[in-house]
């Protein structure tokens, strides 16, 4: 009595699947490419992420409890952290500057009226990009900050997380 939840906190990533991976693990390696991957990805999160992220704020707004992300952001990795061919194509679609127009789709269907996403907590801060365990850092280092001008270049999901900041902010 008198306990209950006050929040939905689900994971809010895009991602790869096993039919990606097939098609890749196909291919001649040297020609996938990191568009390839994002390309992938962007196809995929209508009809699954974004989707998802409907269906499960429908339970959020059902029994009144806020909608949250715990962590979020890509979930792009080498199929079952093996070592394949194609995982470089997979750790430089990290850097492409696709990745951001990607991270900014996510952020868009977890601002959605119907989502209303309360809080979204980006996983993670820094991390290694060139590993099969996943690319989980928005930055590499802290020395990609010290270029704003290049950072949808060089960091683009550290940049989508600081424009959709702003954009939130209305700066």
């Amino acid at each position: 009595d008198g306990i209950g939840a006050d929040a939905l906190a689900v994971g809010g990533y895009s991602n790869s699947n096993s039919a990606d991976h097939s098609t890749w693990v196909a291919m001649d390696p040297s020609s996938l490419t990191p568009e390839m991957i994002l390309q992938s990805a962007a196809i995929r999160y209508p009809a699954n992420e974004q989707q998802w992220t409907r269906q499960t704020a429908v339970y959020a707004n059902q029994y009144g409890v806020d909608y949250l992300v715990y962590e979020g952001g890509q979930h792009m990795q080498p199929y079952q952290q093996g070592d394949w061919a194609y995982n470089h194509a997979v750790w430089d679609a990290q850097i492409h500057p696709g990745m951001y127009d990607l991270y900014m789709t996510n952020f868009a269907t977890h601002a959605e009226p119907e989502v209303d996403c309360k809080l979204f907590a980006a996983f993670a801060y820094i991390g290694e990009r060139e590993s099969r365990y996943g690319s989980w850092g928005h930055l590499e280092n802290m020395g990609q900050i010290s270029s704003p001008a290049t950072l949808k270049a060089s960091s683009p999901k550290y940049k989508a997380l600081l424009d959709v900041k702003k954009e939130q902010s209305g700066n």
